[in-house]
């Protein structure tokens, strides 16, 4: 999960760039509410693999389950990662985090 999550965050702004996109931008953090529990240590930033769904107009979102780096599943159930700021604690059901929808255009528009 971890090179996933380095092609997203590090190889894919560079690819985007070596192509001539100057548009591209990064995705932009959404503010959701939890659906279920998220499990996190204060001390560093975690990306974790959520679904997310609109309802009533509201941003919603769910853990996909194990977060372990080893669990490749959840990452074909993910369609955003919840970021998890460094200095937050576990998140309860309820509570506001921000998610970034996945961004996978490379090509100019």
């Amino acid at each position: 999960m971890s090179a996933v999550l380095t092609m997203y965050v590090l190889v894919q702004p560079l690819i985007a760039k070596l192509a001539g996109n100057t548009e591209w931008k990064q995705p932009e953090s959404i503010p959701a509410t939890t659906r279920s529990a998220f499990k996190k240590a204060p001390g560093r930033t975690d990306y974790q693999r959520g679904i997310y769904t609109i309802e009533n107009g509201q941003f919603v979102v769910e853990t996909t389950g194990n977060q372990s780096s080893g669990a490749f599943r959840s990452m074909s159930l993910a369609n955003c990662f919840v970021v998890l700021e460094r200095e937050r604690g576990s998140i309860e059901v309820g509570e506001t985090v921000q998610i970034q929808l996945f961004n996978l255009r490379f090509t100019k528009r």
